[in-house]
């Protein structure tokens, strides 16, 4: 057995809980370069690949800062089960993948090796605070978590009461970010002018559309946001009629919504739920014969929609900020042939690429913390302003990842035999 595969069961073993067959480990290869000979350390604050710039003697130089040889350890609170599994297990696997790489190339120093303590919330907030209390009692470096944005506010308040940074990998409600402990690495798409808010606007101007319905998701904070944010968006491109509709994400019979939905007869339907539910219904309302337009949210994105709702997805539109068939750079390029050799071709969705960032980023605060304590991991998370990812360049401002360049997202269609297009506009 290869040293890499025993270090990967010795940490399934910590994890202790039932995690999914996730993938195989004999072909793990690092992504993270250096930057190019003669690159500019110009900005404090710079990580690429491996260095990071900062201040020595005066003056800004790369670094390659290396923790003491030992172990140490993170916590990681993922939705492995539950409605949320959708989105949980392929950023549990993305975030495996990065922990895989990161010992394999000694990404954090000779002799290091960095382990998970991974836990399923199963969407539970009384599970998830548990958790937190074991991570804590664990002396973890820091702690990835946060699908869910209420799930995420609540661990947020033990994880300033204990001094634990957190990197939220998932949850999108609006003021989460709150350095130095609590920080996050997804794209806020529900903001005004965002992606999402685009999306919405273009397929209403393209249709002229004048009525559309909006089911919510309103036990999901974040998706209640999305609501609002549509409804907003809609009124500004000049639709006159909003079919508000609230949903909860538990409620796996979507046949009243529909039903709803059918006798409005809207020109557009935007779900802001679940990937789960929003797939569901998405089938529900074809199978009763629904025509009009359809814009979902990236959440549809991932392939497991397709294995709910098959061909009746072929021409919903989504935006997404991470398109598997237009990678941004090697990274990206290799994470998805990675996936694609491990999920029997098919390709990732951005949620893979999400929890392979969290991973890195809080990694790259340990890497230049000094010791690897939570305290001085939540300090060097405040330092990182720039990062290469599989996205592309990011920045962070406050604690929160945006492009460091104006995000253009890419706007994709469902066919009916499961692949993903560009949207041609009309």
């Amino acid at each position: 057995m290869k040293k890499s595969q025993k270090i990967f069961i010795r940490v399934l073993l910590a994890a202790a809980v039932a995690i999914p067959t996730l993938y195989s480990t004999s072909n793990v290869s690092a992504s993270v370069v250096s930057p190019k000979a003669g690159a500019a350390c110009d900005k404090a604050g710079d990580a690429d690949g491996v260095l990071f710039c900062e201040t020595k003697d005066g003056k800004l130089a790369w670094a390659d800062n290396q923790l003491k040889k030992g172990i140490y350890k993170i916590g990681v609170e993922n939705l492995l089960s539950g409605p949320s599994a959708f989105a949980g297990v392929p950023m549990s696997k993305g975030m495996r993948k990065a922990l895989d790489e990161i010992n394999a190339s000694g990404f954090l120093g000779k002799g290091v090796k960095l382990q998970v303590i991974e836990r399923d919330s199963a969407g539970s907030i009384a599970t998830a605070l548990g958790a937190m209390n074991e991570f804590a009692a664990e002396k973890v470096s820091g702690v990835i978590c946060c699908s869910l944005s209420s799930m995420a506010a609540a661990i947020g308040k033990v994880a300033e009461e204990k001094k634990i940074p957190i990197v939220i990998e998932a949850a999108v409600l609006a003021g989460l970010a709150k350095p130095p402990y609590i920080t996050r690495t997804v794209f806020m798409t529900g903001a005004t002018n965002g992606i999402q808010w685009q999306s919405a606007q273009l397929m209403a101007k393209a249709i002229g559309a004048k009525s559309v319905a909006i089911p919510v998701n309103n036990d999901n904070q974040g998706m209640a946001g999305d609501g609002a944010m549509y409804t907003a968006a809609l009124k500004a491109a000049g639709v006159t009629t909003i079919l508000d509709i609230k949903t909860p994400a538990t409620d796996t019979d979507v046949t009243g919504v529909a039903s709803q939905i059918i006798a409005a007869n809207p020109d557009m339907v935007i779900p802001a739920m679940l990937g789960g539910p929003a797939s569901r219904l998405v089938k529900a309302l074809r199978d009763r014969g629904y025509k009009g337009r359809i814009v979902g949210n990236y959440g549809l994105s991932d392939q497991t929609n397709f294995a709910i709702a098959g061909a009746s997805l072929a021409g919903v539109m989504m935006p997404v900020f991470f398109y598997a068939e237009a990678p941004v750079n090697k990274a990206a390029k290799d994470l998805i042939k990675w996936w694609k050799l491990n999920n029997n071709g098919a390709l990732p969705s951005a949620y893979p690429a999400m929890g392979y960032t969290a991973t890195y980023y809080l990694a790259t605060a340990m890497k230049n913390s000094g010791d690897g304590s939570a305290e001085n991991v939540a300090k060097a998370l405040q330092k990182i302003g720039r990062m290469e990812t599989v996205f592309g360049q990011v920045k962070f401002t406050g604690g929160q990842l945006a492009m460091a360049k104006t995000l253009k997202p890419t706007f994709i269609v469902w066919t009916e035999s499961g692949k993903q297009i560009i949207w041609n506009g009309k």
